[in-house]
């Protein structure tokens, strides 16, 4: 092999307020590693966080603070980051043609906000009443809705689509909990 095969992954957790991004890129041995660079910038902002040093197949655990999000608070708190299109960059030597490019759709927010949905439709251990029914079936496709809209941005390269999928879900979801006041 003659060249770099660079891949992020970005596993999924449920901690709202961490960002992880793994290297699961395929190096060659018989070309060096260097100037390893990731940019990410995150929903809503137009300069992204740059990484740089960085090894082989580095597991980076991010937040508000380490993002560049935050500036004040860091040593106490672990503010939440936000759901939305999170862009990527990876790159090393030359980082002009050796590089690698993501849209990653963050649904870690409104995942939560549908399980807590879900425990308080479905509050008690036996069959759902045909009311019930009715709104877990709403949930079905509102978790529908979300994975099409992550599927959307990250695989069919439709950022647009994607996010009206996902604004299309959040809004169901505030119809559905209007009522409860745990699942916000």
């Amino acid at each position: 092999m003659n060249r770099h095969q660079l891949f992020l992954d970005f596993p999924e957790n449920a901690n709202l307020g961490i960002l992880r991004v793994e290297d699961s890129s395929i190096y060659s041995s018989s070309i060096p590693f260097n100037c390893p660079t990731l940019e990410i910038t995150p929903p809503g902002y137009q300069t992204p966080a740059v990484y740089t040093g960085l090894s082989e197949q580095f597991r980076l655990f991010l937040n508000a603070c380490t993002l560049g999000m935050l500036q004040t608070g860091c040593g106490s708190t672990c503010p939440n980051i936000p759901d939305g299109i999170w862009h990527f960059r990876y790159s090393v030597s030359p980082n002009s043609l050796v590089y690698v490019e993501y849209n990653m759709l963050r649904i870690v927010a409104i995942q939560e906000r549908w399980r807590k949905t879900l425990c308080w439709i479905n509050d008690t251990p036996c069959d759902p009443t045909n009311d019930k029914l009715v709104l877990i079936r709403e949930m079905q496709l509102i978790e529908s809705q979300i994975l099409t809209a992550k599927f959307l941005v990250e695989d069919k390269n439709n950022p647009t689509d994607g996010i009206q999928m996902y604004r299309l879900a959040e809004r169901k979801l505030n119809d559905l909990s209007r009522g409860c006041h745990t699942c916000h």
